[in-house]
């Protein structure tokens, strides 16, 4: 288990980047953290893979506390498997080399054996005899991930890893990684401003403004019931509007044409996007606050709406 307990950083004392943030993540789980960019995210994670120094409290992995770089003749840890934007690969190493020297805790035939896997899943076997400086960014980011799961981390860290990545690349590998959890008890913190991609890969979603953690969600409650606006809009489109003196949020498919003790809002058509399976249309209210809406197609005769509270 990843105890992180009320941690803070700051730069030489002066720009303080996040503070008090504790944060527990089993065996087999995975836990996003999803902010807006400068909200402390990756340097959360850098803490956690003990590449810099924090100010006050401790960073516990199973028992064990994660050292601080100064502690250490090179920074890291080594049941830490880190993703990040930097990558962190050796630029003179093949693809297939950068893997294998991750791989010296297996004999040398598992090495072979799960550097070809890594290789096929990741997508890189016509790359797998090119030096690191030849990669494109995506093939570099798909090899930094790979790399880090040939270590076979206890803990896996993500900083907005699947940026590079097609979305039939991002099921495959997402799945591949949820299986890892299971079957080995690898823990996963993920960090990203795409909420909706934690949705997906979360047990337990943190929110983080400003360095702090204002709240913990199941996924499920994350999407369909966020405490605010600001929230809940990392997590897809939502809608807000004012009945009473009470601030009411909906997502975009949460409203009736029909709506016995319902709340009626009138609003006027503004125009529509085709998105594949549904059409977006969008609507103002008599206060001039734009409202979205999602249905099978336009929704451009429609006037009337309701909703509940």
């Amino acid at each position: 288990m990843l105890h992180i307990k009320d941690i803070s950083f700051s730069y030489n004392g002066i720009r303080l980047v996040f503070d008090g943030v504790s944060i527990n993540v089993k065996k087999g789980s995975v836990v996003g953290i999803v902010g807006p960019s400068g909200a402390g995210k990756s340097t959360l994670l850098k803490s956690v893979a003990g590449l810099i120094t924090v100010d006050k409290g401790e960073i516990i992995l199973d028992g064990t506390k994660i050292q601080s770089p100064q502690n250490k003749l090179v920074p890291g840890d080594d049941e830490v498997g880190f993703v990040n934007q930097s990558f962190e690969l050796d630029d003179f190493y093949t693809c297939e080399e950068n893997i294998l020297r991750s791989l010296l805790h297996l004999s040398k035939e598992q090495r072979v054996v799960f550097c070809d896997q890594l290789i096929i899943l990741l997508g890189l076997e016509e790359v797998r005899h090119l030096q690191g400086r030849h990669l494109s960014g995506g093939e570099q980011q798909r090899l930094s991930i790979a790399a880090a799961l040939a270590k076979e981390p206890k803990i896996l860290l993500l900083d907005e890893p699947f940026v590079h990545l097609d979305v039939h690349l991002r099921k495959k590998l997402g799945k591949y990684i949820r299986d890892l959890c299971e079957i080995r008890g690898m823990m996963i913190l993920l960090v990203t401003h795409e909420g909706e991609e934690a949705l997906s890969w979360s047990d337990e979603i943190y929110c983080m403004f400003n360095g702090k953690l204002t709240r913990k969600y199941a996924p499920q409650n994350a999407y369909s019931k966020p405490k605010s606006l600001k929230e809940g809009r990392f997590f897809g489109e939502l809608n807000s509007v004012r009945i009473g003196k009470k601030q009411v949020l909906f997502r975009p498919t949460e409203f009736a044409f029909e709506g016995e003790g319902s709340n009626e809002l009138s609003i006027s058509f503004q125009y529509d996007e085709f998105r594949g399976f549904y059409t977006a249309s969008y609507f103002k209210l008599e206060n001039g606050r734009e409202i979205v809406l999602y249905a099978d197609a336009s929704l451009n005769k429609i006037s009337k709406i309701y909703v509940g509270i």
